[in-house]
């Protein structure tokens, strides 16, 4: 068997202290006797440059532990390092845009803002890749209205603490069990269904909030249709939503003077040109 171990130094934005978390990562797939990989995923936008020292542990049929030498560093350096190894004027775009959007959300959320992941960012980087305005979606996600709809979407917004996802809250009948509805989000040929279960609820105005976070970088503009389903019968309205949109909806507010809005813009600007570079080079599948 083999694991892991990620030790990651994490930063309290009330305390301004530096702590570490560890954590083991099983082995995600062995290739060969001395090759095995292990994935380091789902890291939030303001922790891609936080140091991670990562030691591998091997046990073999006896028993017998080995350890390999630990090796450290972030996320972001490694970002940098396809741009300092010229592998690409796509990808190093790419990575560039990813710094550059870490850095917004450490400024945003005051989270180790001495130590930016933007700040990797060399003059020679941005006179490459300059930073460009954001486009916004041209046009309105659709609705598609159900007659006798008895759940009511209240609210669509991105979900920040950790990893960006849309969030939707809905308010159900009253005495209704929420145990019996999901969410069902489609996209790209793709069907996912959020079950009630993991429904949080809000207060009485809002109802219950959901979060789908399994956007790639890449796909910050794919419309995802979302819909309610109590057992195998709709009974919402189906919308259609993406990172973008929310994004598009935060330009209006601020333009309409509101300051969380208007504090926000600076990462969520960041984000979805990262996005389209992200897409520029994956390609949005």
């Amino acid at each position: 068997t083999a694991y892991m171990e990620v030790v990651a130094t994490r930063y309290n934005t009330a305390t301004g202290e530096y702590y570490t978390v560890t954590t083991n990562i099983p082995c995600s797939g062995n290739y060969g006797k001395n090759y095995y990989k292990f994935d380091v995923e789902n890291i939030p936008a303001a922790q891609l440059n936080d140091e991670l020292t990562m030691t591998i542990h091997v046990n073999d049929a006896d028993g017998k532990e080995y350890v390999g030498e630990a090796i450290t560093y972030s996320a972001a350096a490694r970002a940098h390092k396809y741009v300092e190894d010229a592998k690409g004027a796509a990808l190093e775009k790419t990575m560039i845009n990813l710094l550059r959007y870490a850095g917004a959300f450490q400024s945003y959320f005051g989270y180790n803002t001495a130590n930016l992941a933007s700040a990797r960012i060399t003059d020679a980087d941005n006179a490459a890749y300059p930073v460009t305005e954001v486009v916004l979606p041209s046009d309105s996600p659709a609705t598609i209205t159900l007659n006798g709809a008895t759940v009511t979407n209240t609210q669509k917004s991105l979900n920040i603490e950790g990893i960006v996802g849309i969030a939707n809250s809905f308010k159900l009948p009253s005495g209704a069990d929420v145990n019996e509805y999901r969410l069902n989000v489609s996209y790209n040929d793709k069907s996912v269904d959020i079950a009630g279960s993991e429904w949080v609820y809000r207060n009485t105005t809002y109802g219950y909030k959901t979060v789908f976070d399994q956007f790639a970088a890449a796909q910050m503009r794919v419309r995802a249709l979302f819909a309610v389903y109590q057992g195998d019968a709709q009974v919402s309205d189906a919308f259609y939503f993406s990172i973008a949109d929310y994004v598009a909806t935060a330009h209006t507010a601020a333009a309409n003077g509101n300051a969380n809005a208007q504090k926000l813009l600076p990462a969520f600007d960041a984000m979805l040109n990262y996005g389209d570079a992200a897409a520029a080079y994956f390609g949005t599948n």
